[in-house]
């Protein structure tokens, strides 16, 4: 006698392996999900912290270029005045030992794999992900390389008056912040005639002329990208 088989019993045995298997397959993706939105969260915010700190030095950076740009450019405007204000000359030259160090913050988007694991498709918002990118390894970049060419000019400045003038040490302005004094030693005729100084004058009002407007694209770009991280950890967290 031939034996029966349970057709319905294999179908419905046959459906539940299935949808466990799918279960299981739905289950590891919702939680990859889960993981993967906590890790760009997580980085987003550690971003925005980066982005918070570089203020700071952006300020520097843009109070130095324009003290330097202002000293310079005054010197320059009075080169060939008889007798100018000599107190004036030397506050001048004084602002060029003032120097801000700015160390760009890139811990969040270095180490938190974002770039050296390529996870930068963590990021969903397609223009987010691209102003991130932009930020680190654009205006960072082309910022420090303005600052480094600023520092050298400034340093051969520097050397160029070294003989001129005489540091008579750190005092305090109106406003109470930290500022160099110095003592010119040379007579005025004199350092007209001191045409390497007069150069190097031009070269740091261009370095600094540069620097502050690094800065300033800078601060831009870091607003702009501060804004959207926010409004991308609104919207979603």
């Amino acid at each position: 006698m031939a034996t029966k088989v349970p057709w319905l019993r294999i179908f419905v045995e046959g459906v539940v392996i299935i949808g466990s298997i799918l279960l299981a397959f739905g289950i590891d993706a919702w939680w990859e999900g889960v993981q993967d939105d906590e890790a760009e969260r997580d980085a987003l915010e550690l971003i925005h912290a980066d982005l918070v700190a570089d203020t700071v030095d952006l300020a520097a950076v843009e109070r130095t270029s324009q003290r330097h740009l202002g000293a310079a450019t005054w010197l320059l405007e009075n080169w060939d005045d008889s007798a100018p204000d000599f107190d004036a000359v030397a506050m001048a030259f004084a602002d060029f030992l003032v120097w801000a160090v700015i160390q760009p913050q890139r811990a969040a988007y270095t180490s938190t794999s974002l770039k050296d694991a390529n996870r930068l498709g963590l990021v969903d918002n397609d223009e987010l992900r691209a102003l991130i990118v932009s930020y680190f390894e654009e205006s960072q970049v082309y910022l420090i390389q303005r600052l480094d060419r600023a520092f050298s000019e400034r340093e051969a400045l520097l050397d160029a008056v070294s003989h001129h003038i005489r540091w008579l040490g750190t005092e305090r302005d109106a406003e109470g912040r930290l500022s160099m004094a110095v003592r010119v030693l040379t007579p005025w005729r004199e350092l007209q005639q001191d045409t390497h100084l007069a150069f190097q004058l031009a070269a740091v009002r261009a370095g600094a002329s540069s620097s502050l407007s690094a800065a300033q694209a800078t601060r831009t770009a870091n607003v702009a990208l501060r804004g959207m991280i926010e409004a991308e950890l609104e919207a979603r967290w």
